[in-house]
């Protein structure tokens, strides 16, 4: 729930064949839109697509202009999707973080994702995602070995350029790793209900 994500900066892409290409890119800090004198990241993208099948791997890399450690991000992402038919579209996403610090131990999390979505017909559409999150060293929440279990259930209505978006998501984690306020305490278990109206045009 971090997005969206956006990156200012420059890249270039190639097109290899009808299967393969390949992007290189320079860009300044994730969701930073001006970022005149703080540095700049590197990334890249392959992607093959046949049929069916499209799989792409990923890879991003930079410091972070507030960090006095001398931070060092490093992210790679694969990601495979499968349109089984019109309807139905199926996909994996892997992702990992790494945080390098100068004399530190290197940390890091993980992220493993699946989706389904289906397409009953050109206005309703349902997508279903399941996550395992393994925040060993506590880089995101700031506790260790903590892993986050989580299925969200959408579904897309479309009239014409508006989208009407009904989500509800359930969080559950293996520590008590979010802030119940009208308890004042901790709990294991996050549910979220989210209504979204985006207009295209």
């Amino acid at each position: 729930s971090k997005g969206p994500f956006f990156h200012t900066g420059l890249k270039a892409d190639y097109v290899f064949n009808e299967n393969w290409s390949a992007l290189l890119g320079v860009f300044d800090e994730t969701d930073k839109k001006f970022d005149i004198d703080g540095p700049r990241n590197v990334g890249g993208q392959i992607t093959y697509a046949k049929g069916k099948v499209k799989l792409l791997a990923g890879y991003l890399a930079g410091k972070v202009s507030e960090d006095s450690t001398g931070l060092l991000n490093q992210q790679g992402d694969l990601t495979a999707t499968f349109q089984a038919n019109n309807k139905c579209l199926l996909a994996l996403n892997v992702s990992k973080k790494f945080y390098l610090r100068e004399n530190a131990v290197t940390t890091s999390w993980t992220t493993l994702a699946a989706y389904q979505n289906y397409a009953f017909n050109d206005k309703f559409s349902l997508t279903l995602r399941e996550e395992a999150f393994l925040d060993t060293n506590g880089e995101a929440l700031g506790i260790n070995d903590n892993s986050i279990f989580t299925a969200t259930l959408s579904g897309t209505y479309k009239i014409n350029d508006l989208k009407l978006i009904t989500e509800f998501r359930l969080d559950h984690s293996n520590k008590k790793s979010f802030q119940d306020n009208r308890k004042n305490s901790t709990t294991s278990q996050l549910p979220v209900f989210l209504f979204a109206a985006v207009y295209s045009f």
